[in-house]
């Protein structure tokens, strides 16, 4: 069975920054449970692998957000519902 090639590019126009960057990754990734040497991996993967990391951390951020705006309206609700009852 032939693999597809991916549709996911990366701007060549921003090689330096992603070389850079690559630096900062930790000397072992794990990848679908299995432990990679970061050294061992190609330029490509490492570039997919900072952007896996970065999405996630923005994922991460977006849920505390989502569950901080959940906590202020259930305490908004509240203070709504007691507020109709005081005044009724």
């Amino acid at each position: 069975m032939k693999q597809e090639e991916s549709s996911f590019h990366i701007n060549p126009n921003t090689e330096a920054n992603w070389s850079e960057a690559s630096k900062k990754l930790p000397k072992t990734l794990i990848i679908n449970g299995t432990e990679y040497k970061t050294a061992n991996l190609s330029e490509k993967t490492k570039k997919l692998a900072l952007i896996y990391i970065n999405d996630s951390s923005i994922v991460g951020q977006f849920k505390e957000l989502l569950a901080l705006a959940e906590l202020g309206l259930a305490t908004i609700s509240k203070e709504v519902q007691e507020s109709i009852e005081n005044n009724s």
